[in-house]
């Protein structure tokens, strides 16, 4: 009915007194019993909740409101969609939760924020530049109770860079699932800094993009990105993939591109092992310059390990295609699928 308790002299020194509709009353007037709750059931419960089904909720008593909030590090996290750092001055963002997507002048906002408070931007001057502590500033809201589905950072990779996103990471006990790094420059970044940086992030999959980027890795580098779930390196130049590498890979879903150094005995290991069960692929793709690759699997990969799933693309370059689970799961070859021309290899 809309009539509220009390009388509207009374005065409200609490968020308790704050007036309630009889209705409301009705609901409110036993206490949850929250902390009688199995931990196991408090934790499923915290676990469906987001943030913003507490602030849209509105007949929770201030005794449970207190006790969710108390423990908010079990609830639900927010996921971002996408979040890209690109030429070291623009920000994309994109959340899934409220469909938010903006773009943000890096540099701008630190021209915004010096204006504001010139003696704090100037302390801050003498630890990096000022587009840098913006990016700190804005990632330690953004990422607040959040995982991202997609970290893209496109240019002016630096080691200093590298700590900086680490530490708004860290702080915010932010996952990863797939990162992005385009235009690798090995004079811009310590070889065991960008290992640390992969270590301390770890994300499900890495994508290495850009003329340069893989050529500059270190075997340490490479053997970290070969062993996690997903991985994908192209360039125009040579990728320091070699056999010793290969043998490591532990990767369901990978690309890797040519020209490389992987030679004819790396790929039969890699063949024997996918063939006699020790490894599984969902997806990959092996590229090749060898102008004897097309030859090698016709004449022993194809008659030995024809039921493994596998078969090279008459194509320049040469492209292996590896897919050990479309055959667990269907009776028929796909041989014939992939020499089709409707068959167009991809990767996500």
């Amino acid at each position: 009915d809309g009539d509220t308790i009390g009388t509207t002299s009374e005065k409200t020194t609490s968020l308790r007194d704050v007036p309630l509709n009889r209705t409301n009353v009705d609901v409110c007037q036993e206490t949850f019993p929250w902390s009688r709750l199995p931990r196991g059931l408090q934790v499923k419960i915290l676990q469906n909740l987001s943030r913003s089904d507490l602030d849209n909720c509105q007949l929770v008593n201030w005794e449970m409101f207190g006790l969710i909030r108390c423990n908010e590090r079990l609830m639900k996290r927010r996921l971002i969609e996408y979040i890209g750092i690109r030429y070291q001055s623009l920000l994309y963002l994109n959340c899934s939760e409220k469909g938010v997507s903006m773009v943000i002048d890096l540099k701008t906002y630190s021209i915004i924020r010096e204006a504001s408070d010139p003696s704090n931007s100037a302390d801050q001057s003498a630890s990096g530049p000022p587009w840098l502590h913006s990016l700190t500033t804005i990632l330690d809201i953004v990422l607040k109770k959040a995982d991202i589905l997609h970290l893209e950072i496109d240019e002016g990779l630096t080691d200093i860079v590298m700590v900086t996103i680490s530490v708004c990471l860290s702080k915010a006990g932010c996952r990863v699932q797939l990162l992005t790094i385009a235009h690798l420059l090995s004079d811009s970044v310590n070889q065991s800094m960008l290992l640390q940086f992969f270590h301390e992030i770890a994300p499900t999959g890495i994508r290495l993009l850009g003329p340069h980027a893989p050529r500059s890795l270190s075997r340490e580098v490479l053997f970290f990105i070969v062993r996690r779930k997903h991985f994908y390196l192209s360039c125009g130049d040579t990728i320091p993939i070699d056999d010793c590498i290969l043998a490591q890979l532990t990767a369901a879903d990978f690309c890797i591109g040519a020209p490389n150094q992987i030679t004819r005995d790396g790929l039969r290991s890699f063949a024997e092992r996918l063939y006699s069960g020790k490894q599984n692929v969902i997806r990959g793709m092996i590229y090749s310059d060898d102008s004897c690759f097309l030859e090698f699997f016709e004449q022993w990969f194809l008659r030995s390990l024809k039921n493994a799933g596998l078969k090279p693309i008459n194509a320049s370059p040469y492209l292996l295609v590896v897919s050990t689970e479309l055959l667990k799961t269907e009776k028929r070859s796909y041989l014939d699928d992939f020499t089709s021309s409707s068959f167009i290899p991809c990767y996500l």
